[in-house]
């Protein structure tokens, strides 16, 4: 990719880890009455931050990623989570008329990857992201609850296939 003329630097395919365990997207359940599903949401600081850490540091961050992942896999708190490719495309318009290349690997805080969690409550899945490796690196992550149905579309509720 090319930037003001110059190439962009090299950087791996994304500074969230591949989890190893098999993904698989099943409906929506919680494993205690009293859990609820949550998604962390990563955005990145930018690859300058990649690019000055040396092979041996990066690979130190991947290791920690991996621990932190296995962690919540093992503790049955985590159920998907992926990183996203580097590039994409924005839709909009009132008929999606516009199409926007992007968001772009370059840019500060795009959006990198998500875990998908079931937790007890908001504040758990705060605690879960306050442990995330890359937070001293610049990361940032947003910590959203998934709601059941659509807090601004309630008709939706009723639609015929609705749980």
């Amino acid at each position: 990719m090319q930037r003001d003329g110059a190439a962009c630097p090299e950087l791996p395919r994304s500074f969230v880890v591949g989890i190893e365990a098999p993904i698989s997207f099943l409906p929506m359940t919680n494993p205690a009455p009293d859990a609820r599903p949550h998604l962390l949401i990563f955005r990145d600081a930018g690859p300058d931050v990649y690019t000055r850490m040396t092979p041996a540091q990066r690979a130190e961050l991947a290791q920690q990623w991996s621990a932190w992942v296995d962690g919540l896999i093992g503790q049955g708190k985590m159920h998907s989570g992926h990183p996203l490719e580097l590039g994409g495309s924005v839709i909009s318009g009132a008929k999606g008329e516009r199409t926007t290349d992007g968001p772009y690997a370059e840019a500060k805080e795009a959006v990198a990857g998500y875990l998908f969690l079931t937790v007890k409550d908001f504040a758990e899945a705060q605690a879960i992201a306050r442990q995330c490796p890359s937070l001293p690196h610049g990361i940032s992550v947003e910590v959203r609850a998934v709601a059941a149905f659509s807090p601004v579309l309630p008709d939706l509720r009723s639609r015929p296939g609705a749980a």
